[in-house]
């Protein structure tokens, strides 16, 4: 018996009397379960199957797509290797691919965005056309509209990105308000929770740069490290710090190549580059030892509300005042970010061997000068032994 292939059914498992109405067309296997799934449904492909009201209810040409929940995959007409688990998840996909969306509304406005995956109600919500997003966590990347490559793990995570790309955040709101800041890093509970339009930060530790908002290309380490709104829209900073402070255990300037510690540094050498290939205009240094004789040694005690970090000592420190040695070496001598001036004293090791060298050329002449002056008293001591000789023959004649 010849079967018409226009009302031949293969396969076909519903609950329901409405879905049927316009499935006449059906040749492949496809699954709908509850009132009104696949409702307009053309011509389907294969290995579909949609649980739940109104599910995958436009698909056409769409296959290996799974929807379930109430209007899960919805408006989905020609996406294929969809998944959408929960109410209203993936609901205004059309055309996009190989999207999962678990949780209610996940991925939920996605029409042709491909291979995204939302866990947790509301993730990747507004997401459109954004490609390769992951969102983990309720609300995570919930705002995406355009935006790619993002990876947003726990709750609210990335949730008002809308075009950043290239995103990873990995905690409760890490990242929670960046709009269209690309290429960041934070990991940890609320790390750069303020960042909007900064890019290439990393963040690591909870609430590390914290209140970043547009800085580009910093990197915070540790709990609350750079936590403080000094460093609001700073770029190219390192902070490594395990509180709020402003006096960081390490500091540091991509820009200007300047690291700070602010504690004491143990080591078993320094290098410092001093190739004269690397060098120009070399000039000799002169005049070191005038100069170094204006600067004066000082013995004091540490301020504890300013640097509560170096001050817990209480001994006496030794060293020179910076203020003193920029009246003679200004170039020795460099404010901090704050303001605060520091000597480089490295850099005084030329100036003191200059110093000797011109002292040891004063030593050397007064050294000379007295050989001379040797051979002058001795010359006059031979001439005094001479005179004296003279005067005892002259007296004795006289007796004569």
């Amino acid at each position: 018996m010849r079967r018409n292939k226009f009302y031949y059914l293969r396969y076909v498992l519903f609950f329901g009397s409405i879905f049927l109405s316009v499935l006449t067309f059906l040749e492949t296997p496809v699954s709908a379960i509850s009132l009104n799934d696949l409702t307009d449904a053309r011509t389907p492909r294969y290995d579909n199957v949609f649980l739940g009201q109104n599910s995958g209810a436009f698909v056409i040409y769409a296959s290996s797509n799974t929807g379930v929940g109430s209007h899960s995959l919805y408006r989905n007409t020609t996406g294929n290797h969809n998944t959408g688990v929960g109410s209203h998840s993936l609901s205004q996909n059309t055309t996009g691919i190989d999207n999962s969306g678990v949780g209610t509304s996940s991925l939920y406005y996605n029409t042709t965005g491909r291979k995204n995956t939302g866990v947790g109600s509301y993730s990747l919500w507004q997401n459109t056309t954004g490609n390769y997003n992951t969102g983990v966590g309720a609300d995570s990347l919930s705002q995406n509209t355009t935006g790619g490559y993002n990876t947003g793990m726990g709750a609210d995570s990335l949730n008002a990105n809308t075009t950043g790309k290239m995103n990873a955040s990995v905690g409760y709101e890490s990242l929670l308000v960046n709009t269209t800041g690309g290429y960041n890093t934070g990991m940890g509970a609320r790390s750069l929770r303020l960042n909007t339009t900064g890019y290439q930060n990393t963040a690591l530790g909870n609430r590390a740069g914290y209140y970043n908002y547009g800085g580009f290309r910093n990197v915070f380490i540790g709990s609350n490290a750079g936590s403080n709104t000094w460093y609001s829209n700073k770029s190219n900073q390192l902070v490594i710090a395990n509180s709020q402070t402003t006096t960081p255990l390490i500091y540091g300037n991509f820009a200007t190549k300047v690291l700070t510690v602010n504690g004491v540094v143990h080591a078993t050498g320094f290098v410092t580059t001093s190739d004269s290939r690397l060098k120009k205009d070399i000039k000799p240094l002169t005049n070191a030892l005038p100069s170094i004789l204006k600067l004066e040694g000082k013995t004091y005690l540490w301020r504890s509300n300013n640097l509560p970090e170096i001050s817990s000592d209480k001994s006496r420190d030794i060293g020179l005042i910076a203020q003193d040695v920029e009246k003679v070496f200004p170039q020795l001598v460099s404010n901090d970010q704050y303001g605060f001036k520091s000597i480089e004293y490295q850099k005084l090791t030329a100036v003191l061997v200059e110093a000797v060298k011109e002292q040891q050329k004063q030593i050397d002449r007064l050294k000379n000068e007295n050989k001379q002056l040797k051979l002058i008293a001795e010359h006059m001591e031979s001439l005094m032994q001479r005179v004296d000789k003279l005067e005892t023959i002259r007296l004795a004649s006289t007796k004569q």
